[in-house]
């Protein structure tokens, strides 16, 4: 998880596919074993006036991560 305080949507995509292009590109090795790893990413923002905090922010974003993934 990432959390950019102050970032809009639009940003917080760039940062994303920005960290998404970089672990697709990176070739991991450990213990003689090589391999290409993808992420997968979602974002969730709120309005800058939402009275939330984070860990209720957090919390919602993780419920509604489990919702989008049952349904696949």
């Amino acid at each position: 998880m990432v959390i950019l305080p102050q970032t809009d949507a639009k940003e917080a995509f760039k940062i994303a596919d920005r960290i998404r292009r970089i672990v697709e590109n990176h070739l991991f090795s450990y213990e003689n074993i090589t391999c290409k790893i993808t992420v997968s990413v979602g974002i969730a923002s709120t309005k800058e006036e939402a009275d939330i905090g984070i860990e209720q922010f957090i919390k919602i974003v993780d419920e509604a991560l489990y919702l989008v993934y049952l349904k696949d």
